[in-house]
């Protein structure tokens, strides 16, 4: 049983939502008075670099949906905002990029980039 005090990746499905952040933090949040707080159908949040990858065959879609190119163009990354880039750019540029370097200096064998959680997946966890 993990238990760890961190919300689920999914919370980008509910980025916009007049009540999001008062379901976590008004502890007078009625969901009986309020509306409920649920995602948007029709919008697609992705990891664009994990999408890439999965388009591309470095890595079968075993957990994860593999979205089509229409998908990918009415949906939108999970990282990047137009005002603030830079936990996108620091996520791809500057973390996945030094996990990469030090396993290349390890040596050790990984199965693919999480980009969600931003760590290397090794054979057996980590």
């Amino acid at each position: 049983i993990e238990c760890n005090p961190r919300c689920h990746s999914a919370i980008c499905t509910l980025e916009g939502h007049q009540n999001l952040s008062a379901i976590f933090t008004d502890p007078d949040f009625d969901p009986d008075l309020d509306p409920i707080v649920t995602s948007r159908a029709h919008v697609f949040r992705y990891w664009i670099m994990d999408q890439i990858f999965l388009m591309l065959g470095f890595w079968e879609p075993k957990n994860c949906f593999k979205l089509s190119f229409r998908q990918v163009l009415r949906g939108g990354d999970a990282i990047l905002c137009g005002d603030d880039p830079m936990p996108f750019l620091a996520m791809y540029l500057l973390q996945i990029t030094s996990l990469l370097l030090l396993e290349l200096f390890e040596g050790t064998p990984w199965l693919k980039i999480d980009f969600c959680i931003g760590k290397i997946v090794k054979e057996g966890g980590d």
